[in-house]
This record gives C-alpha cells, structure tokens and sequence, in this order.
C-alpha cells in the first residue's frame, strides 16, 4: 500500500492475508511518522513485513525499522541505497541496539555482473559501501555463474547462496549440476498467482538465456 491509499485499504489487505490471498502485507514510500502510526496502531494484527523507499529517506528509515524489531534487510547494488542502508545498520551497531548478527542482510547479484570474474567484485563493492563484512545471503536470478557464488561463499563474503523467481525447470538444473559444492537456500519469488499462459510465456524468456549456460 502507498502513502496516498493510507486510510482505505488496510483493512481490506488484513482480511486478504487471512483469507490467503496474500503471504505478507508491505508497504511502500512511507516515512518514519507515517511507518510509526502504522506500527503502533492499536490492534494491529499484522505488521508490515517490508517498506520500499527512496534513497533520500533509507537512512532514517532503516534506523527506525531496525529500532523497532525489522532484523532482515532486503537490498540490492541497483537499489543505489546500499550506502545509507550501511550507515543505518552501523549506527545501530555503534548505540547498541543491535550486534552485526542480529541482522539478516540479503543482497542480489545484478544481471550485468553474471560473469564470473565480475561477481566477486560486484559483491565486494556492495561490502564496502554497506561498511559489512559478509551478507547473510546473496541471491541470483538467472542459473548462471554457480561457481563464482560458491568461491565467494567460501571467501567468507556470504553466508548461504540463494535464488529468486527460478521455474522448476532452472531449479532441477542448479540441484542436479554436477560438483554443486553449495545447495540453494531459498528460492525468492513473487508472492502472486500466475496464469498457465503467464508461466509458458515466463519459460520462453528463459529459453532465451540458455546459450550462457558455459558461465555456470
């Protein structure tokens, strides 16, 4: 729900998520009065699990989630919030509201960062600019350059390896691929309901990825 639809439909989107048409609520573009008000709203059945922001509100905005109990922080290179989502997180460290691993950082490898000798650097320049050590997980989109993930798993620049939005198809290839030293730990995906002509036209567009099976 965005900032402008505040007052209508929260109620609506609680009975959703109790008939199971959704997993979890989010929120989008809220700043720290508006996401407080939500948090502390008497009879509050579930809260947010996430709020999408801007770049110029993420710095106050994850102190305040994180003082409020958010542990898990989800980001990305391409997010361009990684800098003030590490200032958030090492302001909280340094007055001791938390220890580093209290948090679950998850971040994802972008798609012009695929080859090999390009992750690690993609992933330790995020490090650098978050001011962390390693990330809890580190997720990619498409089934290629396995290898270069374990190396960095091992390097200790992550924690576990995941996957978001893979079809059956791309997750029986990564679990079956010969010397996989490191099993996903998840598979990250899209909490909506897709038609059978949306998944034959989302295995068409992976069909087009194959001839980069070699980067794996």
């Amino acid at each position: 729900v965005g900032r402008s639809r505040i007052r209508t439909p929260r109620r609506a989107l609680k009975k959703y998520k109790d008939a199971v048409l959704t997993k979890s609520i989010g929120v989008s573009n809220f700043n720290h009065k508006q996401l407080e008000k939500i948090l502390n709203k008497p009879g509050l059945k579930y809260k947010p699990v996430c709020n999408q922001i801007p770049k110029s509100e993420a710095l106050e905005v994850t102190k305040f989630a994180i003082e409020v109990g958010f542990r898990h922080i989800d980001c990305a290179h391409v997010y361009r919030n990684e800098e003030q989502v590490g200032q958030a997180i090492q302001s909280k460290i340094a007055d001791g509201t938390v220890k580093r691993e209290d948090i679950f950082y998850t971040s994802k490898l972008w798609c012009t960062f695929l080859r090999p000798e390009l992750v690690r650097p993609a992933l330790e320049k995020s490090l650098k600019t978050l001011q962390l050590d390693y990330v809890d997980l580190y997720i990619i989109h498409f089934p290629l350059a396995v290898k270069a993930l374990e190396k960095c798993k091992d390097a200790g620049l992550t924690k576990s390896i995941g996957v978001s939005n893979f079809n059956h198809k791309q997750l029986q290839k990564i679990l079956n691929k010969p010397g996989l030293k490191y099993k996903p730990v998840c598979n990250q995906v899209f909490d909506f309901e897709l038609t059978p002509e949306d998944i034959k036209a989302i295995d068409g567009l992976h069909r087009n990825i194959r001839y980069y099976e070699f980067l794996m």
